[in-house]
C-alpha cells in the first residue's frame, strides 16, 4: 500500500511539474482594437466592428515564437497608429518575437462622413451604393430619417420614389431641385430632405416617430 501512495504522489508530482513547464513555455499576446478593424497571427484574430470604443483578445503562444501580426481596416477606415509593447507606426504589419507577454494596440480611424435623409410625406428615398434605404409607410405618412457613414469622397445618387396616392414635390439641404434624383460628392457631413405630397390635395406633415428603414 505504501509503494502504490507513493507512486501516485510521484505521478502527481510529475505531473504538476510538467505543468508548471509547459505554462513557463507559453506567454500571452494580448490584442486591443479601436474603430473598425483586426488583427490576426498565425490563425488568430481579434476583430471590432466600430460599433463598441475597442475590441479586446487575448492569446496564448509559445514563448520566443516569431510573430508577424497582420492589420486588416474595416471599409472606409484607415490605420492610425500601432502601440504598445511591440509596434509603433502605421504599417500594415507589425513582427517581434514573442519572448515575454505583450500587449499590442492599434487605432483606426473612419475615413467616411455622415449622411442623413429626411422624408416628409409618404414615399421612400434610396441610395445607388445600397447604403441608404428609407421610407414612411401609407398608414403612417410624415417624417422618416435615415443615415449612413459614406466614403469620403465618394460619389452617391439618391433615387426619391413617391407611395400610391402621393408626389415627389422636391428636395432641401443638401440636395435642391425637384427631380427625383440627386447627386451627392461626400467631401463633407450632408443632410438632405425629401418632401411627397398628396396627389391632388394639399398636405400638411406631421412628425411619424415610427418611420422604418428598408430591409436590405
Amino acid at each position: 500500500m505504501k509503494m502504490i501512495i507513493a507512486f501516485a504522489f510521484a505521478l502527481f508530482a510529475s505531473v504538476c511539474f510538467a505543468m508548471t513547464v509547459n505554462a513557463a513555455d507559453r506567454v500571452a499576446i494580448t490584442l486591443n482594437v479601436t474603430g473598425a478593424g483586426s488583427l490576426s497571427f498565425a490563425g488568430n484574430e481579434c476583430r471590432n466592428d466600430g460599433k463598441v470604443p475597442s475590441g479586446v483578445c487575448t492569446f496564448q503562444i509559445d514563448r520566443n515564437t516569431k510573430t508577424t501580426i497582420v492589420a486588416q481596416p474595416g471599409s472606409g477606415f484607415t490605420i492610425a497608429s500601432w502601440g504598445g509593447d511591440a509596434c509603433t507606426g502605421q504599417a500594415s504589419t507589425c513582427s517581434f518575437t514573442a519572448d515575454v507577454a505583450k500587449n499590442i494596440t492599434i487605432v483606426f480611424t473612419g475615413n467616411t462622413r455622415p449622411v442623413s435623409v429626411g422624408l416628409i410625406g409618404s414615399g421612400s428615398v434610396t441610395s445607388d451604393d445600397g447604403s441608404i434605404r428609407c421610407q414612411t409607410t401609407k398608414a403612417k405618412v410624415n417624417d422618416g430619417v435615415c443615415s449612413a457613414n459614406l466614403t469620403k469622397s465618394a460619389q452617391v445618387t439618391l433615387t426619391a420614389k413617391p407611395a400610391d396616392g402621393f408626389v415627389f414635390t422636391k428636395w432641401s439641404g443638401d440636395c435642391s431641385s425637384t427631380a427625383t434624383t440627386c447627386k451627392l460628392s461626400i467631401d463633407q457631413a450632408k443632410s438632405v430632405s425629401a418632401y411627397f405630397d398628396v396627389a391632388g390635395a394639399k398636405y400638411v406633415p406631421v412628425f411619424n416617430p415610427n418611420a422604418k428603414q428598408l430591409a436590405k
